[in-house]
């Protein structure tokens, strides 16, 4: 479908669940960093109650997301140490356990002859394991960032009135998931080059329909200022919300957006790479 010069035709080609908010609008989410190598995302925040979470995706298509209690994260980042360094006795790192059967390990190897890491994620929507192969210096970088998440996630479970904020639902813990109220739009008319591409997107839809605007994270995108433009343009969509047991809820939702328009673009943007320079 093509768009006006305005207008770009968002395709949804999928819609399940993801990210959070509060009473809905307390603090409840800190981002920390997100690493993308391609194809490969890993991000990392902090959420309460929930605690540190990741998300890891390949090519978009396949992904995984999970909560990890900070206590059981900061009981499991001595051991990622002690297998990168240079006295490590063992193969790889045990599970560490997230919500919904979800588990995170590292494990060693050699790629081309180099020493390489594994990480190996497996968590909801699927369950089915992804694994992405880490240099020592984007291995040294994510374990950075997951123990800001830690910190992160400490400071949020102190936060007054993060107890009494309303449940938010995962995809799997509804009956229906949010529809949207009219075709996705999204505006181009502050950028000056056309765009087509994938975004990865989550949000929260509350028992309104309303999006709340602190819970947009966008989790792939190639251009920094579509993606800051695309969270203030999702922040404004509308939708029947997710049902449980016959009444309305608040429901994370994870898309991936195809834009579509008479143009392309492939900019760098604000990519994170682990291991290289600030």
């Amino acid at each position: 479908m093509r768009a006006t010069s305005r207008c770009a035709a968002l395709t949804l080609f999928a819609l399940v669940a993801l990210s959070p908010t509060s009473r809905l609008d307390a603090q409840r989410r800190v981002e920390v960093k997100k690493f993308q190598w391609d194809p490969v995302v890993v991000h990392i925040a902090a959420e309460a109650p929930r605690g540190v979470e990741v998300f890891m995706s390949v090519k978009t298509k396949f992904w995984g997301l999970t909560w990890i209690q900070a206590d059981s994260m900061a009981s499991w980042l001595p051991r990622l140490h002690d297998l990168a360094s240079s006295s490590a006795t063992v193969d790889s790192t045990p599970y560490v356990s997230g919500r919904d059967e979800s588990r995170m390990r590292v494990v060693k190897g050699v790629v081309r002859g180099q020493k390489a890491y594994a990480l190996q994620f497996i968590a909801p929507p699927s369950l089915g394991r992804i694994e992405s192969w880490l240099s020592p210096a984007f291995l040294a970088d994510l374990s950075k960032a997951l123990e800001k998440g830690v910190a992160a996630a400490r400071d949020l479970e102190r936060s007054p009135g993060i107890a009494s904020g309303p449940r938010i639902y995962e995809q799997w813990e509804v009956d229906s998931m949010p529809a949207s109220t009219s075709e996705l739009t999204f505006s181009t008319s502050g950028l000056n080059y056309m765009v087509r591409g994938t975004i990865a997107v989550g949000f929260v839809v509350d028992s309104t329909g309303h999006v709340v605007a602190p819970s947009v994270t966008i989790y792939d995108c190639r251009d920094p200022n579509l993606a800051k433009q695309m969270t203030r343009e999702v922040a404004a969509w509308r939708f029947t919300p997710g049902m449980r047991v016959d009444q309305p809820v608040a429901t994370r939702v994870h898309a991936a957006l195809s834009l579509e328009t008479d143009g392309s673009f492939t900019t760098g943007g604000d990519r994170v790479i682990p291991g290289g320079r600030p």
